[in-house]
């Protein structure tokens, strides 16, 4: 210890040495336990010129020197004997002090990384830790500027809220466009009285899924291209024959790089709508995107009337909202083939079944590729076989105008039935009605509050009345497979016994769908769109004969009620040889 410290003494005359030096040999104060003077003042040669402070030095290697144990008198003698005994005598002169406090040092820190560890650092000079040697600065800088590049992120985030909260973005109207919300709610009284004097609605359209289908260049491989030029020569072919009064539904847009394929009875729902809706187009893909599908749906630009809202326009980038719609939301109606994405307005949505013309767009969803329409070599129904999806939909948009406005005979003031969610409700709740439905194996044993699942929801919705075991008032059996022990009394009783889908289908048709097309005994049930949608039971009359006046509005919203039926005695089941059902 007085070795070094003299050695020190001396070397605080000497200039300065480089910084690297001094954090290099930082490590060394700590790993003097294990020299004798002559090795610790040879180790320290080179690091003792950087300090100017020697009581700070001084108290650094005391409290280095006595933190461990210091070796017994004459220990490391022989050990060091024995250590240079060993060394040839080509390179004795070469194991100086300095050799072996590296030596020292590499094994001391093998130790120190077994028993402590940073941080926390028990010690920093010159921004490195005596223990790790990890510069300790720089983390500190670095974590600093994490936390300053993500306050300033939510700092961000928090000012677009704010704007958002004052403000309505109107930039499809005009771009940059903004209204305050005070000035949005004073037009939104203006629109309500021009709309209502023309005996209008509005309707919010999607794009991809709903009215068409587009595919990029690079989602397309050279069987699929086959397909589409061969379908272009069709066209062509058509158009020529008919004088081009053919509508053409496929277009290679070269300028993008997609293909888009309209939907079958796209352009007949646009132009039957525009009569008594005005029409906006919301999706969630680009606005050059957005721009380019509604010159291809709207030539002439009399129907969307410029009202085309892409993503850069929501106030959402990830869902959808009717804030920057200048109209009230008893009065709007989105079709939609995702309500998710509508989490604020899910009342006002009619949902659809989602297009697939192109291979890329089931592979999308997980589907199998030949059950898009391209390769299953049939597309959709057209509105005159009533069975196209946007027929079904134009039908319940027309009875909810009709409910609304009534159908114009009558000198009564509009809009006096209420609005257009209660008239959805009461519609979807028409669907199923009279239906009552067990489920077998459609959602695991574990399963603790069946009711909430989304397709007991989705049945309910519809007017179904749903229940968790066998009763002989039954009259749908929706199961996940056969062989179950309420799929075998079913059919022993003559019941129906459909899969999950004939609901989901049901609901996008909004009419009750033929059960024999989704009976669980077929392997699968592709291309329901394909089918001509059969018309609606006379017992329930058309959709648009639905009285709509004498229902409750207090009742329209309530959820269907959880019933617990009685279960059957189950006699003639347990006489049978059956695979147990062990759903609940």
């Amino acid at each position: 210890f007085e070795t070094i410290r003299r050695h020190t003494t001396q070397s605080t005359r000497r200039p300065r040495a480089r910084a690297s030096r001094a954090r290099v040999g930082v490590r060394s104060f700590v790993w003097m336990d294990g020299m004798d003077g002559r090795d610790a003042s040879l180790a320290a040669s080179g690091t003792m010129d950087e300090w100017k402070d020697l009581d700070e030095l001084h108290d650094l290697l005391e409290a280095a020197l006595m933190e461990p144990n210091p070796p017994a008198a004459g220990e490391h003698g022989p050990q060091r004997a024995s250590n240079r005994s060993n060394v040839a005598p080509s390179t004795a002169r070469g194991n100086t002090g300095r050799d072996v406090g590296k030596r020292k040092r590499k094994q001391h820190l093998e130790e120190s990384e077994t028993e402590e560890c940073c941080p926390p650092h028990p010690g920093i000079i010159h921004g490195v830790c005596i223990r790790c040697g990890r510069n300790v600065e720089q983390e500190e800088e670095r974590d600093r500027w994490e936390r300053e590049k993500k306050a300033t992120r939510n700092a961000h985030r928090e000012h677009k809220e704010e704007l958002q909260t004052h403000e309505v973005k109107l930039s499809y109207i005009k771009e940059g466009f903004r209204v305050s919300r005070a000035e949005a709610e004073r037009i939104r009284g203006l629109e309500r009285n021009r709309m209502r004097e023309a005996k209008k609605l509005y309707l919010i359209l999607d794009l991809d899924h709903t009215l068409l289908n587009s595919s990029k260049y690079t989602e397309v491989d050279q069987q699929t291209k086959e397909k589409l030029e061969a379908y272009l020569s069709e066209q062509k072919k058509r158009q020529e024959e008919t004088g081009n009064e053919a509508k053409v539904d496929l277009f290679d847009l070269k300028d993008i790089r997609i293909w888009t394929k309209i939907r079958p009875g796209a352009y007949e729902f646009l132009e039957k709508t525009s009569r008594v809706f005005e029409l906006h187009v919301y999706t969630m893909g680009h606005k050059l995107y957005a721009a380019e599908m509604a010159k291809l749906l709207d030539p002439t630009r009399k129907l969307f009337n410029g009202h085309i809202i892409s993503q850069q326009d929501s106030s959402s980038d990830a869902k959808k909202d009717l804030d920057i719609v200048l109209g009230e939301p008893s009065e709007v109606c989105i079709v939609d083939d995702s309500p998710n994405v509508w989490t604020k307005h899910q009342y006002n949505v009619l949902q659809v079944g989602r297009y697939h013309f192109f291979p890329s767009s089931t592979k999308q969803f997980g589907l199998d590729p030949g059950d898009c329409c391209l390769n299953y070599g049939k597309d959709e129904a057209l509105e005159e076989d009533r069975g196209g999806q946007l027929a079904a939909v134009f039908r319940t948009l027309q009875a909810t105008h009709v409910a609304i406005f009534g159908t114009g005979k009558e000198n009564a003031e509009v809009g006096v039935q209420g609005d257009v969610r209660e008239q959805l409700h009461l519609l979807r709740s028409e669907i199923l009605r009279g239906v009552k439905i067990v489920f077998s194996r459609i959602w695991p044993e574990s399963e603790r509050n069946p009711p909430l699942h989304p397709i007991w929801k989705m049945a309910e919705s519809a007017g179904a009345i749903c229940c968790l075991s066998i009763s002989e008032d039954i009259t749908h059996v929706v199961a996940g497979g056969s062989g179950t022990q309420k799929v075998k009394w079913a059919l022993k009783h003559k019941k129906h016994v459909v899969t999950p889908e004939w609901i989901e289908r049901s609901l996008q048709m909004w009419t009750r769908l033929d059960e024999k097309e989704f009976d669980v005994k077929r392997p699968t049930y592709q291309q329901w769109k394909g089918n001509p949608l059969p018309p609606a039971p006379s017992a329930r009359g058309d959709i648009d004969e639905i009285d709509l006046q004498h229902a409750d509005p207090l009742k329209r919203y309530q959820p269907g009620q959880r019933q617990e039926c009685a279960p059957a005695p189950l006699k003639s089941v347990q006489e049978e040889d059956e695979v147990i059902d062990i759903e609940i």
